[in-house]
Formats: C-alpha cells, structure tokens, sequence
C-alpha cells in the first residue's frame, strides 16, 4: 500500500489513520479546526517578520490577501496587495 505522504511509514500512516476513524464526527471537525487556526497563526506571524513596521490594520489585509485572494481582498477590504509591495 502507498502512503499519502512519502515521508510516513506504512505503519504510521496505519496508526494514525485507524486512530482518526475512531473519533467522533465531532472530535474530527475540532481536529480540523484547531489545525486550520494553528495554520492562520502561522501565516499571521510570517506577514508579521516580513512587515515589523505593518500597523495591525496593514497586517489585517495582508493576511485576508493572502488567506481569502488578491480579488476577495479587494471586495472586502479595499486593498490591492499588488499596489502595495506584495
């Protein structure tokens, strides 16, 4: 059996997999949740090294271009990261 991801053994990829089909529906989706906050986070945090200087509205829509894309960010925020050295 191939793996999804070819730095995981067999093994751990079993493990892993047969521990995550005996959680709940509820305890995947929380899985899902505090995964995908601790990615916003992170992305938060490298906009932050990149623009110490950013005051926390900049760094606002640096993020939602990033996260939510060029052509959302400018519908929702009014900010072009192409006009501003993205």
């Amino acid at each position: 059996m191939a793996t999804l991801s070819g730095d995981t053994s067999e093994l751990s990829e079993r493990v892993f997999l047969d521990a995550l089909r005996r959680k709940t529906p509820a305890q995947r989706f929380q899985l899902a949740s505090d995964s995908s906050e601790c990615l916003r986070q992170l992305v938060k945090q490298g906009i932050r090294m990149r623009y110490p200087d950013a005051g926390e509205e900049e760094l606002r829509c640096r993020f939602a271009a990033l996260w939510l894309g060029r052509e959302l960010a400018i519908q929702v925020y009014g900010w072009d990261p192409n006009q501003h050295g993205w």
